[in-house]
């Protein structure tokens, strides 16, 4: 029997690859006589540095950067195999996870800690770079990678703006580039992202997912019309399509910035994980697959991990069973994502905390439990 696990991380518990363990730990508890292939994923967010360096080997670099509200953070970026390309996660400098319920301030935090890594890999000599796009704690439209660059900002009267808040983009008229470092010339972009959301509007970086960044009421109108005004003016400037692109809302409008100014090419955040990891290859020979992920709700749907793994296995009609944390979805939406099954790994009601310090051990045994399930009924049927 041959068993693939392929599941994104369980944000705040565990990672994708601490994923694998846990239901390669389950797996071991039942059956002796069997090969397990662990593929943890990621759909271009959290995660993408350590599934690709998992892959095909890398290493990671360090630095001091800041996060959302410019404290020091150790992150890192990862260099591959081929010693030439750099991947650096956005969630690693400028990611929600810095940020405790109480901080968050869309009009403050900023990615300026995403553009510092990729600073420090450009004087390091790379020049290949994969951008993942996900988990960030910010929706400055990447005002601050702008600026850890070296980028400028002048208004009408051509006076240079302190952008100290993302409502400052409202002043801005003209972008300067003559400081960012020439090597940036010959650097190639591919972003990794699950996200087709434009970059405003009702589908937009800051009514999709600026809720969960501390977006209300109060300062959504500010937010919204910064984001459309940034657009316009990178779009004025740099004739190339902004507002309207799928992709331009990733990341608090991030996508926007590297599709205008870096001329980066986009990539589903699974499509290049497949490619690097032989995912397909490996769910075509299988028994089996275990994937899974936090939540599944409709935003699983739209790209995520355990959509391309489902889309996958259903091409060579391979049995899907994913874990989670929470399961939001009706057999609908399960339908929709090729799965024969989905468990939540929480036994009974709990709190947040419970199954966020006790993931391990409930993924372990939630596994065990559905395999001795697996071989009762393959006896039954013999």
């Amino acid at each position: 029997m041959k068993i693939v696990i392929a599941p994104d991380s369980f944000k705040g518990s565990l990672s994708a690859l601490e994923v694998c363990e846990c239901v390669k730990k389950g797996i071991d508890k039942v059956l002796s006589n069997v090969e397990v292939i662990k593929v943890p994923l990621s759909d271009g967010g959290e995660g993408i540095t350590q599934t690709l360096i998992e892959a095909i080997g890398g290493i990671y670099e360090h630095h001091i950067v800041a996060d959302p509200l410019k404290r020091t953070v150790k992150a890192y970026y990862g260099v591959l195999g081929d010693k030439e390309t750099a991947v650096i996660e956005v969630a690693q400098a400028s990611g929600l996870v810095h940020l405790k319920p109480s901080e968050k301030n869309p009009l403050v935090a900023t990615s300026l800690g995403t553009g510092q890594l990729l600073m420090h890999a450009v004087k390091k000599g790379y020049r290949k770079f994969i951008i993942g796009l996900g988990g960030s704690g910010t929706n400055d439209g990447g005002i601050g990678i702008l600026i850890a660059l070296g980028v400028r900002f002048f208004d009408n009267s051509g006076q240079l703006i302190e952008m100290n808040q993302v409502a400052d983009i409202l002043k801005v008229r003209k972008l300067h580039l003559e400081e960012v470092p020439k090597e940036f010339n010959d650097c190639e972009f591919l972003v990794a992202s699950d996200v087709s959301n434009i970059l405003c509007g009702p589908n937009g970086a800051t009514t999709i997912f600026g809720p969960q960044k501390g977006v209300n009421q109060s300062n959504h109108h500010i937010l919204e019309r910064a984001l459309k005004h940034f657009g316009t003016i990178l779009e004025e400037q740099f004739q190339d399509t902004v507002l309207n692109f799928p992709g331009s809302g990733a990341a608090g409008g991030i996508g926007a910035i590297f599709k205008a100014i870096f001329k980066a090419r986009f990539s589903s955040g699974i499509e290049l994980v497949d490619k690097y990891t032989e995912l397909e290859s490996k769910i075509a020979t299988a028994d089996l697959i275990f994937t899974g992920e936090g939540k599944l709700d409709t935003q699983t749907l739209s790209g995520k991990v355990i959509y391309g793994v489902g889309k996958l296995a259903s091409k060579y009609e391979k049995p899907v069973i994913a874990l989670c944390g929470v399961n939001e979805l009706d057999d609908k939406g399960l339908d929709t994502l090729n799965l024969i099954a989905a468990f939540s790994i929480v036994k009974g009601p709990c709190t947040v905390d419970y199954a966020i310090e006790n993931a391990a051990e409930l993924v372990t045994n939630l596994t065990a439990n559905i395999v001795r399930t697996i071989l009762i009924f393959n006896k039954g049927n013999k």
